[in-house]
């Protein structure tokens, strides 16, 4: 269960395992959830694309609007979709000295 904290009318919940924001909460503005990839889906896995990472950000005032994030291997953000309309982007590689 997260961690809860209150400043100025506001609260946050925080992950007990990562020092990362899994929710805030405004009696004026609703509640908004955030949840993180895994970072191995198993025991025996190995580790995920983007473990750790932002997956979903989540209101419960504004309806069909969850963000969802994907990422590739090195951790970058390849798609944001908002309500399942996506938003891509592709990295291109950076050629080094030893590949000419």
């Amino acid at each position: 269960m997260p961690t809860p904290s209150i400043h100025g009318g506001v609260t946050y919940a925080w992950d007990l395992n990562f020092k990362r924001l899994t929710g805030i909460n405004k009696s004026d503005w609703g509640t908004y959830s955030y949840t993180y990839n895994p970072y191995i889906t198993n025991a025996y896995g190995t580790p995920t694309t983007g473990g750790g990472m932002l997956q979903l950000v989540r209101s419960d005032v504004i309806p069909n609007s969850d963000i969802a994030y994907l990422y590739d291997a090195l951790g970058r953000t390849t798609n944001r979709s908002i309500n399942g309309a996506a938003n891509s982007v592709t990295w291109l590689t950076i050629p080094r000295a030893g590949d000419f």
